[in-house]
């Protein structure tokens, strides 16, 4: 009983904060408020990636814009930052570091906040859920983070990103695949979907399937279709997978060398 108005305080707590972060317009007010700190100009060596996330690559077409805009010396709004030693690291503006960093420019405006570890994951996930084109896996990052250090059951995280609890588990789901898949979605060279597909097999099985989308480029559909009911045909000797679907025919080659010798020999 003595643990209960500790555990009370905790409850209301997470509570408030579900609440806050919850909102649509929750990143507009974090930006009202910044604009009332002041802003300073810190050495780009002395700012560093968001521990919680640094996993997630950033492919140089997603910072293009940003490279464009500081070789023109064109002003960009100042990154968010909170101390982390001796160094700073960056909450909110991480593409804009990321492209700072291939241009000539040695330091960049930031506002320092003094955000703790659960603030700076609300505000993360916040920034992911509403950003255009953020990887799945960065979400799953935060997810367990703010389920294992924090307590967010995933309801709460379903309440936090308009998702549902189903869809919350499936995507933390994704930390469990082999190493080699979790590269290949974090590089973009395949989507949620593979990964999701993926999920119930065995290494040896899901790098197999793995190698099979990369050489044909299978949509999600046609992996669905080619787990849920394999065909095989013979061609020179050997089997290859069969996918039929509405008005198409794939035939899936084991590696890239099988498929070019496939297309010279049948479509000069």
């Amino acid at each position: 009983m003595k643990n209960e108005p500790k555990n009370n305080l905790l409850k209301e707590h997470l509570s408030d904060l579900i609440s806050k972060y919850s909102q649509s317009n929750v990143l507009e007010e974090l930006a009202k408020a910044h604009t009332n700190r002041p802003i300073q100009m810190l050495p780009i060596d002395l700012i560093v990636d968001n521990n919680f996330i640094k996993k997630i690559t950033l492919s140089r077409k997603k910072i293009a814009r940003f490279v464009e805009n500081y070789q023109r010396n064109i002003l960009l709004e100042p990154l968010v930052v909170r101390a982390k030693g001796d160094k700073y690291e960056v909450i909110i503006g991480r593409r804009r570091l990321a492209a700072a960093r291939l241009t000539e420019i040695q330091e960049i405006p930031v506002i320092v906040m003094n955000y703790n570890d659960e603030e700076t994951l609300l505000i993360l996930l916040a920034k992911a859920r509403d950003q255009l084109g953020t990887n799945v896996l960065e979400l799953a990052y935060i997810f367990s983070v703010l389920s294992t250090k924090h307590g967010y059951s995933h309801q709460a995280l379903a309440d936090l990103t308009f998702r549902s609890r189903s869809q919350v588990t499936n995507i933390l789901r994704l930390l469990k695949l082999e190493p080699e898949v979790i590269r290949a979605l974090n590089n973009e060279q395949i989507t949620f979907g593979h990964a999701r597909a993926l999920i119930s097999f065995d290494r040896e099985k899901s790098l197999e399937y793995l190698e099979l989308i990369r050489v044909n480029n299978l949509s999600v559909r046609e992996l669905e279709a080619l787990i849920k009911a394999p065909n095989t045909a013979t061609y020179n000797g050997k089997d290859y997978f069969v996918i039929q679907m509405k008005n198409k025919l794939t035939i899936v080659f084991n590696t890239e060398e099988e498929a070019l010798a496939f297309k010279n020999k049948h479509f000069k």
